[in-house]
């Protein structure tokens, strides 16, 4: 089966466990975007709207591509604490949009 593993940036430090349990098991992983580079809120406030517009947009076409390729997604969804609050389960934004277009 191919799987493509979707999640926060938060949680890129646990893909690659992730990734290893799959393939051990006979899967065919795909990675989420930016997982070998990933991009941070840091260098999005330095993209000017139209470079941070184009960025997600090619992000989104990206994801797309690659749900249409697989048989499932797998989301990872831990607890992340932002803002000094804990967020169980967390989901965000992208991994949503990700979730809705597998859907």
């Amino acid at each position: 089966m191919k799987v493509l593993v979707v999640c926060s940036t938060s949680f890129y430090d646990k893909v690659e466990n992730v990734k290893n349990g799959l393939e051990k098991n006979g899967h065919i992983v795909y990675l989420p975007n930016c997982y070998d580079d990933p991009v941070t809120n840091e260098d999005n406030k330095l993209m000017s709207d139209e470079e941070y517009l184009d960025f997600f947009r090619s992000m989104y076409y990206e994801s797309r591509d690659k749900i249409a390729e697989v048989d499932a997604i797998l989301v990872l969804n831990y607890t992340k604490v932002k803002n000094g609050v804990s967020l169980d389960n967390y989901i965000g934004a992208s991994t949503f949009l990700e979730m809705y277009e597998a859907f």
